[in-house]
């Protein structure tokens, strides 16, 4: 039995980091989404993780009451490289489907397309530049772990129309028993995001809460469980199925 939790921590680390990924390692991840206990979102994520790029898309759609009230249909793809300090951002769409709205950023550009099909194009704020989507903020986090085995540290988050600072927090080694809502449950790193606005206009996503956890045989942590707070709602997400290849 291990009864110092530091050296319980240590061991745990040390048998399940193996880098980032030394080979393309795809992922296929499935989430339910409750909000004032009942289900309102589902989420399906694709990511491509390779050693020096990546790809992540997210397609979220409202179901239930909540598709009866505020319908959404939003996918999100994000591409860009993995260096030293972790990924870089080189390109992101935000398609809000059920607006027939995309937003999609390049480089130091910020492009709008509307239903009429005006497009207009605008150079992002100094702040905006280099700053992570909030899908690619996800893999930042399991970036970090992968090479300290904490998730401490700090990255700029945009959502498409402004940009925060996200700071993440290592709030330690949780167990979560697999049991209702909670499919995929066990040993599991919870690191803890918030936000604040670095322009006048918040962010949309203020915290973040991600119980991260090992996939398969990969190595990588992705989250089992998370928290979002949405417009001052929590949206706690839940692991419903996985693959990975």
């Amino acid at each position: 039995m291990i009864r110092n939790f530091r050296t319980f921590v240590v061991l745990f680390f040390a048998l399940t980091l193996s880098g980032f990924a030394s080979a393309q390692t795809t992922f296929q991840l499935r989430y339910k989404g409750y909000a004032l206990g009942a289900h309102a979102i589902d989420m399906d994520i694709e990511a491509q993780i390779a050693p020096t790029s990546y790809l992540f898309r997210s397609s979220t759609r409202t179901v239930g009451l909540a598709d009866m009230l505020a319908r959404r249909r939003v996918v999100d793809t994000a591409t860009g490289i993995i260096g030293p300090q972790g990924l870089q951002l080189q390109t992101y769409v935000h398609d809000e489907q059920h607006k027939s709205v995309t937003t999609s950023i390049q480089g130091t550009q910020r492009t709008r397309r509307v239903p009429d099909g005006s497009v207009t194009t605008t150079n992002l704020v100094d702040e905006a530049v280099g700053a992570l989507d909030v899908g690619s903020g996800i893999l930042q986090a399991a970036y970090m772990i992968s090479q300290s085995g904490s998730c401490n540290g700090s990255f700029r988050l945009t959502d498409g129309s402004t940009v925060g600072e996200a700071v993440s927090r290592n709030a330690g080694l949780v167990t979560l028993p697999q049991r209702g809502r909670q499919r995929f449950g066990g040993q599991a790193l919870l690191c803890q995001i918030s936000t604040r606005t670095l322009v006048n206009k918040p962010l949309n996503i203020t915290n973040i809460e991600m119980w991260m956890s090992p996939m398969g045989n990969s190595g990588i942590y992705m989250p089992i469980k998370m928290n979002w707070t949405l417009e001052g709602q929590v949206v706690e997400m839940y692991l419903d199925a996985m693959s990975v290849q």
